[in-house]
């Protein structure tokens, strides 16, 4: 009896043993139930979501294009030259003897003899003539030359040199198209009629300078306004260009 007992007790802890050996094993049949069961599914298809919610994050820590960098720019549109003007020729300024006086002297003056230089636009007086400094500009021969031609109604723009003391008359003889004039600050008078029919002339500034301003100085220039000492003067009631009654006004 005790023998049996001994060999029921050696079987069941040898059948023991096996069953511990076996137990960290899966079963292959259990296994694969397992994969094929609904909940298996389940978890597969939450890895695959998984997996495609992290490649859109990958995706967004791409290197963005570096905007600091500056972009080439498109060339800017040239502004047009401005147009040059037609200069006058300096041989179209002569000295002539017999066409201003002071103190009841002939006196010498340049004038622009417009007869032989039609269609300038940029009337700039020079400094010197034959070899003499020019201080005085205009006289009688310079209404008459340009009123027999017609040459001066092209004239844009006069610019009288440093050195002048004096602009007599047709220093700006029926000039219908100037616009500016600059004068020198050695300036020191302005005859009657050195500005005649100059409607589009619209500002002009008379140097400190200047002591003498003739009767008729701006004769028919409606639109001027002159600027003298700080004041401005309007010609558009006065058009015969009286200098006295601008200044009355």
């Amino acid at each position: 009896m005790r023998k049996k007992l001994v060999c029921i007790a050696s079987v069941i802890a040898i059948l023991s043993m096996a069953a511990c050996g076996n137990a960290g094993q899966p079963d292959p049949a259990t296994e694969n139930t397992l994969a094929s069961s609904p909940a298996a599914e389940v978890q597969t298809e939450t890895n695959a979501e998984s997996e495609e919610q992290v490649k859109p994050e990958e995706a967004s820590e791409a290197p963005a294009a570096d905007l600091s960098k500056e972009q080439p720019k498109e060339p800017a549109e040239k502004e047009p030259a401005p147009k040059e003007l037609k200069t006058a020729d300096p041989k179209s300024f002569v000295v002539r003897d017999m066409d201003v006086t002071i103190d009841d002297h002939w006196v010498e003056s340049v004038i622009f003899n417009s007869e032989n230089d039609p269609g300038v636009q940029l009337l700039e007086y020079p400094s010197e003539v034959d070899g003499k400094p020019v201080t005085i500009i205009g006289g009688f021969g310079a209404v008459m030359t340009s009123m027999a031609s017609g040459n001066c109604k092209d004239v844009l723009k006069i610019v009288v040199p440093e050195g002048v003391t004096r602009i007599d008359a047709g220093t700006a003889p029926l000039c219908s198209q100037l616009e500016t004039v600059e004068l020198p600050d050695s300036l020191t008078y302005i005859a009657a009629g050195a500005f005649i029919s100059c409607p589009r002339l619209k500002e002009l500034h008379i140097p400190d300078g200047v002591t003498t301003i003739e009767e008729g100085a701006f004769e028919n220039c409606q639109s001027l306004v002159v600027t003298y000492q700080g004041e401005q003067f309007s010609m558009e009631n006065d058009p015969n260009g009286w200098w006295t009654d601008a200044r009355q006004q």
